[in-house]
């Protein structure tokens, strides 16, 4: 166990580990001034593996020159201690709430020195929740009186029976108006996410959706109530309108065009009509107005159909439910995410989003469109008999009449097999996209299995398939397409020859029948793309379907939200406990321990709950802020994991005596043992974590971290650039293993909760690990700027352990067992067993000793049997490296 402060092993870099006898036999033989020469050069070549090594120490070291680490470092007797200021923060990052609460409390604390009289604005800023919409907004001045360490501001939500994802806003203490206080380094903003339990797209069928009976709900109405929620998108009800007024001047022009020929064949190009009749005069002029008629509108209507995708009512449409389905997956809770696969994720927001809106939500401004040129058509019917002083023609009705009393029922008659083939190829291509993404992610385990001629088969037949259902669905909608075209020219050509008869009989006009014709087409086109629309919206149902099954599926907000609101209670609660046995402590959150008792927890999935981990629902786990800790046997990881917030614990087991308690004011991370990387550069994967421009983000300070854990040259070259690479391919095992446990010390969080973090490195750079994790705990952070120490809050990491190799450089381990539960094995409080420590040397690497015999003899009470015992070697008082 740990006993004083663990250093890396400087010389273990340079010298094999695996022959620690000989060396230290030749080591012991030096002098005191051969060893203070070697702390000479670890000073100047590794300052942070020393025990003196300060926050000031790494500013000057990482990034100042001499002359500025002079001018800038403060002197000892300016630095702060946390009972010299007031530090004002909130209690929490992330407050939680649900829109029936009308009221969210925020608490607010103060710590340090409580004795006077502080003052702090505060105010509220919109993120994806709008002030006016969701809340109130809200802004003001917070007061806090000799003594007084609590505030609570109420933010007033704004209820509402519209639909949307969880929505947050932010709250912020402001800088420039405090008053005998300063604010946190961190928690000096907080966010509010809003929990919307309405449905999507509306509590219609609340009770059939939750359900999930979807088969039960009525496709048209369902689509109606999408097309209500999404109208009350103010973009897209704008927009929308906007395309209703500019398809039905379309419709205008169209019908302005019939009574042009009309005017054009029957008067301006009929000789028999007299000149001076005409509206112009003349012939020639009223071919040319006819023409200007027709040309100019087309400019206004080419201006209206370049401005239509600006009215962004397709665009803001898909905005809505791309972004939703985002959200809502990044909240599902477990068992949901473990059944919702990549590829249908990819294929809701690709395909489904885009075939709900620009075919089902869209497809109702084309039918509005075309019920307008019907309409417009048959008032040209009626009107042009009258304008024109001719007889109304009975049988020009007839298309009117005749389509739809054949299409509709033709329609009914086809809809089921149309929508099962339609749906048959959305599966087929589902599975094609889940191929290619399980393909695509299991790269490296084909490639070594040399199952690439499986694969392709595989992804061929599924191809096959895919072309098969794509076959039989454009076959039986080329089918239906044919219908209202073998109509309309069977009415055309009964038309042709009753209409011709009579202008050969001179009965009719020759305009008139000519015009007619058009509209018979046009009457049959309209109907063919009335058609068309009809199965397109039924073929959009499955996307309805499928969106509203995932935005409806269940989150893990209200439970995070329970959970966090326990947690908010146990830390005032522990928080006055604290203060009352330590009255004369300045900040007594840091005196709260992380703790977790007689938990019981059951593993989700698509299946079912699994049986409990027998190792996780038995004995405690107490530990103090500011301890480096491992937790080794089975169900670590577990432990691990409901530590760092990754699994969630019942409800109800919280409140009914179970414990799991992490001080709410503490940043926790989750680290696991694989390494992932986001598809940008190594920067910034490296300040993910990192605020937007927060001073944790600093070019400087993450190479300085990085160097710290031993990245070498040619990984710390691509900081330098703006490549945006693949690194899991082209970075080794072991440096994406220091990439990964560098971003994390340079999120900079309270908890560090990591699953292995040596386990694929060797002993040299394991050990500068655990100097690295010593050094976060013990400044509070790393590289971190000195005057604000008094603001850092104490660092905790917490480990899995599966070889005993940590033990050594450890505070504290646990132990998890089916038979006993979580089980203190020791604690550098206390005496550490020695035999626990000969145990841990069977599993963990020798270290290089440095020292004199008899400083070493000393140490160790004359136990000469170096590599049994663990011993620190200490050179005029000042601990230099300590071992197994």
């Amino acid at each position: 166990m740990h006993h004083g402060s663990t250093r890396a092993n400087y010389i273990g870099e340079s010298q094999s580990t695996s022959h620690t006898e000989p060396v230290v036999s030749e080591v012991l033989k030096w002098s005191d001034a051969e060893v203070s020469s070697l702390l000479q050069r670890v000073r100047r070549s590794r300052p942070y593996l020393l025990r003196d090594h300060t926050p000031e120490a790494s500013q000057q070291h990482f990034g100042k020159s001499a002359a500025q680490a002079a001018s800038n470092e403060p002197s000892p007797s300016s630095v702060l201690s946390p009972a010299d200021v007031t530090i004002v923060q909130f209690s929490t990052s992330i407050y939680y709430c649900s829109e029936a609460e009308l009221i969210v409390d925020i608490d607010i604390m103060r710590f340090g020195n409580v004795n006077c009289r502080s003052e702090v604005n505060y105010t509220t800023r919109d993120g994806t929740a709008l002030a006016g919409k969701r809340y109130h907004h809200q802004e003001g001045t917070l007061v806090f009186e000799p003594g007084e360490r609590e505030q609570v501001v109420k933010i007033h939500l704004i209820a509402t029976n519209e639909w949307a994802t969880t929505l947050e806003f932010r709250i912020e203490l402001l800088p420039d108006t405090l008053i005998n206080a300063q604010l946190g380094n961190y928690l000096y903003f907080c966010r509010v996410q809003v929990i919307d339990e309405t449905c999507f797209p509306s509590d219609k069928y609340r009770r059939l959706i939750h359900a999930e009976k979807f088969d039960q709900m009525p496709p048209w109405h369902l689509m109606y109530e999408y097309i209500k929620f999404n109208w009350s998108n103010p973009i897209v009800r704008k927009g929308g309108i906007k395309m209703f007024l500019s398809d039905q001047l379309d419709n205008l022009y169209f019908v302005m065009k019939l009574f042009l020929n009309v005017q054009m064949i029957d008067y301006a190009l009929n000789l028999a009509v007299d000149e001076s009749s005409l509206p112009t005069r003349s012939r020639s002029l009223e071919l040319a107005a006819i023409i200007l008629t027709t040309i100019l509108p087309f400019f206004v209507l080419h201006y209206l159909g370049y401005s239509r995708p600006g009215w962004k009512v397709a665009g803001a449409s898909r905005l809505v439910l791309q972004k939703s389905l985002v959200r809502k997956f990044l909240n599902y809770a477990p068992n949901v995410r473990s059944k919702v696969g990549d590829g249908e994720l990819i294929m809701a927001i690709a395909r489904d989003s885009v075939n709900l809106v620009e075919v089902g939500f869209c497809g109702f401004f084309v039918l509005l469109k075309i019920v307008g040129q019907l309409f417009a058509i048959l008032l040209y019917q009626v009107v042009a008999p009258y304008a024109f002083a001719r007889k109304i023609q009975p049988l020009a009705f007839s298309p009117s009449v005749v389509l739809p009393l054949i299409l509709f029922p033709f329609l009914l008659c086809r809809k089921k097999q149309t929508v099962s083939y339609d749906i048959a190829r959305s599966h087929k291509q589902d599975a094609l996209v889940d191929r290619v993404t399980r393909t695509a992610a299991n790269y490296r385990l084909i490639a070594d299995y040399t199952q690439r001629p499986y694969y392709v088969a595989w992804f061929e037949r599924t191809i096959q398939e895919y072309n098969v259902a794509f076959v039989h669905a454009a076959q039986v909608k080329t089918n239906n397409q044919f219908c209202a075209p073998w109509v309309t020219l069977i009415l055309v050509g009964v038309y042709t020859y009753i209409g011709g008869t009579a202008v050969i009989r001179n009965s009719q006009s020759l305009g008139m029948f000519i015009t007619n014709l058009e509209v018979f087409k046009a009457i049959g086109a309209a109907y063919a793309q009335l058609y068309d629309v009809v199965l397109d919206v039924q073929h959009s149902f499955d996307s309805l379907f499928r969106i509203v099954q995932l935005l409806n599926s269940n989150i893990d907000v209200p439970q995070r939200h329970a959970l966090g609101r326990n947690r908010r209670a146990l830390t005032k609660k522990f928080r006055a406990e604290a203060l009352a046995a330590n009255p004369d402590t300045p900040v007594a959150l840091d005196l709260l321990p992380i703790s977790m008792e007689r938990m019981n927890f059951k593993y989700e999935h698509a299946g079912g709950p699994r049986q409990p981990m027998l190792g996780v629902n038995k004995g405690s786990l107490n530990i103090p802020q500011g301890q480096l800790v491992s937790i080794m046997g089975e169900g670590k990881s577990t432990v691990l994991k409901m530590l760092g917030g990754v699994i969630l614990p019942n409800v109800e087991a919280i409140t009914s005596g179970s414990v799991l308690f992490v001080p709410s004011h503490l940043k926790v991370l989750h680290i696991p043992s694989e390494t992932y990387f986001i598809q940008d550069t190594l920067t910034k994967n490296l300040i993910f974590g990192v605020s937007a421009g927060h001073r944790d983000g600093d070019p400087f300070r993450v190479r300085s971290i990085c160097q710290s854990l031993g990245v070498d040259e040619d990984t710390l070259h691509y900081l330098d650039t703006q490549d945006v690479l693949k690194w899991s391919d082209i970075i080794p095992q072991a440096q994406r293993q220091l990439l990964s446990l560098a971003r994390a010390l340079i999120a900079n969080p309270n908890v560090l909760c990591i699953h292995k973090p040596v386990s694929v490195l060797n002993s040299a750079q394991a050990d500068k690990v655990f100097s690295v994790f010593r050094e976060f705990i013990d400044n509070k952070g790393l590289v971190q700027d000195a005057r604000s120490a008094h603001c850092r809050r104490p660092r905790t990491v917490i480990i899995s352990d599966s070889t005993g190799y940590a033990l050594p450089f450890v505070d504290m381990a646990y132990t998890v067992s089916a038979e006993k539960g979580m089980e203190l094995m020791a604690s550098s409080e206390g005496k550490p067993d020695r035999d626990l420590r000969r145990t841990a040397s069977a599993v963990a690497p020798r270290q290089l000793v440095v020292g004199t015999a008899q400083e070493v003899e000393e140490e160790t009470d004359g136990d000469k049997a170096y590599d049994k015992g663990f011993f620190e070697v200490v050179l005029h008082g000042e601990t230099l490296f300590e071992s197994l």
